[in-house]
This record gives C-alpha cells, sequence and structure tokens, in this order.
C-alpha cells in the first residue's frame, strides 16, 4: 500500500490519534470507528501488556506474533521496546493491518512508505494462516470475543504447534471466555504461570510444556469456523461462525433475493467481470448465480470477491469453488482501494455496505462504482434505508433503474451513463 493510499485510509477513516506507554516507551496509535476499541486503547490490550512487563516476558525472545493485531498495540507496542525481536502482526481484517503499518510508521518502526521490514512483517490472515513452517519464542493475542468456542480452542493447540521448545504465550480474553480458555490452553500443552483477572477481563501467561501434544497439524484449516449447511433457493452454502446468515438469510440478504430478477434482466451478458463488495457467506453471489442459470443468462465471469475481512472471503470463496463458479478474491482494506484494469472491469458490481462511522459513504461508494465498471455496467447497492439514502442522493453520472425497500433495508440499482 503506498504512503498515498495509507493517508487516504487515515483521512477516511480514522477520527483519533492517541498516546500510550508501554514499558517506559511513549507510541501512539490511530483509531478507528471501523475497528475494534475506537475511542480509548482496549483495557483487555492494557491489562496483557502489563502482565507482560511485570514479568519480563520478552526480554531475551527473538520473535513474537500478535494474532487479532487490530490497531497494533501489542505487537508494536512490545516491538517498541525490544526492537530486536523479529515480529509478526496479523489480523484477518486489511483495514486492521493498514492501521497497524500506519502506526508502525508513526513510532518509528518502519521507514515513510514502506508496508514491512526484514523483522516486522504484517498479514492480512486468519490466527495462523500462512505461517505454516515458522515458529515463534513469544505469542500474543487480544482474542476477539466472537470468533467461536471451536476457533479459540484451535489457536491452543496452532499457538503449541507454532511455538519454539522454550516458547511462551500471552493472551486476554473477555471474563466469559476465561474457563474456557484456560482449559483449552492446559490441554493444548500449556502451563499457565501467571494470570490475572478483571471485571472485563483474564489476562495469563503460559510456557509450552515439555509434554505438550505434537501431532496437531502446525497447518492452518478452515474446518474450526464451520458451522453447518444452509440451503437457499436452488443453492447451497457451508456457513461460518461470526458470519451473519449462517442458518438464515439476512433481511438484506431476503431483499436481495426477491429483486434479483430484474438485476439479472438488465445485465449485459459476458462483457468484462462481476465484482461483489463484502461477499459474507456466500449468499449474494450464489443467489445470483442461481437466477441466472433460472432465466439462461451467463454472467461476466469470474466473480471477483472483494472484502477487508479475509473469512469472508475464504468462506464465499469456498462456497462458490463448490459451486463450480470461477472466481477471485480481492482482500484490501476499503472499497477506494479496490483496483480494477481494462481487462477487470465489471459489468455489474454489487456493494453490501460496511459502514465505518464517521465516513463519506457518499463519496466512498461513487468513487469506487466509477472506478469499477465498464462504461456500459450496473451497480447494486444492498443496505441500511438511511445509508443508501445518502449514497442516492450523491449519484452522478449514473440513472436509477430500480429501488427497493424492506424492512429498514432498501436497494438501489443504477446504469453508468
Amino acid at each position: 500500500m503506498s504512503n498515498g493510499s495509507t493517508s487516504n485510509l487515515l483521512r477516511f477513516y480514522s477520527h483519533k490519534e492517541v498516546a500510550f506507554r508501554y514499558n517506559g516507551c511513549g507510541l501512539s496509535f490511530f483509531l478507528s470507528h471501523g475497528l475494534f476499541s475506537s475511542y480509548t486503547i482496549d483495557a483487555g490490550s492494557s491489562l496483557l501488556l502489563k502482565l507482560i512487563a511485570q514479568n519480563k516476558v520478552a526480554e531475551g525472545k527473538r520473535s513474537l506474533i500478535d494474532i487479532g493485531c487490530g490497531a497494533g498495540v501489542i505487537g508494536l507496542s512490545i516491538k517498541k521496546r525490544h526492537p530486536e525481536i523479529d515480529a509478526t502482526l496479523q489480523d484477518r481484517d486489511a483495514l486492521a493491518v493498514a492501521f497497524s503499518q500506519a502506526a508502525a510508521r508513526r513510532n518509528g518502526l518502519l521507514s515513510k512508505g514502506t508496508e514491512e521490514s526484514p523483522n516486522l512483517r504484517f498479514a492480512g490472515a486468519l490466527a495462523f494462516e500462512g505461517q505454516e513452517g515458522r515458529q515463534f519464542d513469544l505469542i500474543v493475542s487480544n482474542w476477539p470475543a466472537k470468533a467461536g468456542i471451536p476457533v479459540l480452542k484451535e489457536f491452543f493447540f496452532l499457538a503449541a504447534a507454532s511455538a519454539t521448545e522454550k516458547g511462551e504465550l500471552a493472551v486476554v480474553v473477555v471474563r466469559p471466555l476465561k474457563e474456557q480458555a484456560l482449559a483449552f490452553a492446559i490441554e493444548a500443552g500449556w502451563n499457565v504461570k501467571v494470570t490475572e483477572t478483571t471485571a472485563n477481563h483474564c489476562a495469563f501467561l503460559a510456557s509450552l510444556s515439555a509434554e505438550a501434544p505434537k501431532q496437531h497439524s502446525p497447518s492452518f484449516s478452515l474446518s474450526p469456523y464451520l458451522r453447518g449447511i444452509f440451503k437457499g433457493k436452488g443453492y447451497r452454502l457451508e456457513s461460518v461462525y461470526d458470519l451473519p446468515g449462517f442458518d438464515t438469510l439476512a433481511f438484506h440478504h431476503m431483499l436481495f433475493a426477491s429483486e434479483v430478477a430484474k438485476v439479472v434482466t438488465c445485465l449485459v451478458p459476458e462483457q468484462g467481470t462481476t465484482l461483489i463488495r463484502n461477499p459474507g457467506q456466500g449468499h449474494i453471489p450464489l443467489i445470483l448465480a442461481a437466477e441466472a442459470k433460472k432465466q439462461e443468462r451467463k454472467l461476466s465471469l469470474p466473480i471477483r470477491l472483494a472484502s477487508r475481512d479475509r473469512l469472508q472471503l475464504l468462506t464465499s470463496g469456498r462456497n462458490l469453488q463448490k459451486a463450480g463458479i470461477p472466481h477471485i478474491i480481492e482482500h484490501d482494506a476499503s472499497p477506494i482501494l479496490d483496483t480494477a484494469n481494462e481487462e477487470t472491469k465489471a459489468s455489474l458490481a454489487i456493494m453490501d455496505i460496511d459502514y465505518v462511522p464517521g465516513s463519506d459513504i457518499c463519496k466512498e461508494s461513487w468513487l469506487w462504482a466509477d472506478q469499477q465498471l465498464l462504461p456500459t455496467g450496473l451497480v447494486l447497492f444492498l443496505g441500511k434505508s438511511a445509508l443508501i439514502g445518502r449514497i442516492a442522493d450523491g449519484a452522478q453520472g449514473f440513472s436509477l433503474i430500480h429501488t427497493k425497500k424492506y424492512k429498514g433495508y432498501r436497494l438501489l440499482l443504477f446504469s453508468k451513463n
């Protein structure tokens, strides 16, 4: 990501920069309403860093990975205090990764205009995805509360498989997950040495037991995220934890399903690609494909799946693969970063609105549509009525073809003039 792109992201999505101190080091971090803990440094992260500093956990460590790094507070604070550590910060949210990179530059840990260095890396990925073959002296995480119990369990086993022989673990969880997390850690072969519990959080430090089970594969798998089979009208998909629409269609997906016949009727076939921003579990592309088949119309392929959320992309991509639908995935922090050349521009672009409070949703949406579409393309916006109304008011160079409301949600279909 270029330095100009980062500036755009901060201008669009950051509302605040806050100062923070860790173990004698002064730092600052960018906050966003689109990321966890948008008003101040999260109390869980502060608790875990206090425990790490008090017990000198990071001293002498050569490598660390921060799983679910968010704005970068834990991993970058340790890196600032111990610059010799080879650090990797990982988050499924590309916006979080971009904010962590911006904070690294702000705090002198990266040079201006760079995205990483030989000993400071960033990854837009799920827990330990893409880290096969690497081992870490220190694994830290402020674990997301909604990830799902099977995913929490898998984390501790993957951490054990990814730790060096004398590796250590530093984790904070929300208070309701305390007993479950400690039980999973022990089962995975971690010796819990120190715990500290507050009204809302539990942080603990652990070392790897000599008897830790080594039979667990260190390879990432989507299996722990899988929740069940959803059977829709003309399609089926395998749903995952921590994404909506796992057992029933959300209202906005119902709205899309009710109007998809109109969308397919308006398509100019076999030109460019089909772009879907925020595909979720995969309902929108699969509903669209089912209707195109019903009408004996051809979609413009491949389907480009774009989102800041890696879990959405892996899940919807997996479901499209099972349905035999050609697709590509594009993991980026914002619609304004979606890239398209003349070969990949879309004849149909669909945006399931993911609004960051305080951002200019109107400017963002039309900039995205203008960049992505062929001259004869269609764009469909889907989301809460109030937000969609703001987008409708800003239409320039586009003509409204169709609109529909349902239970607080609204759909807009435009053609490019």
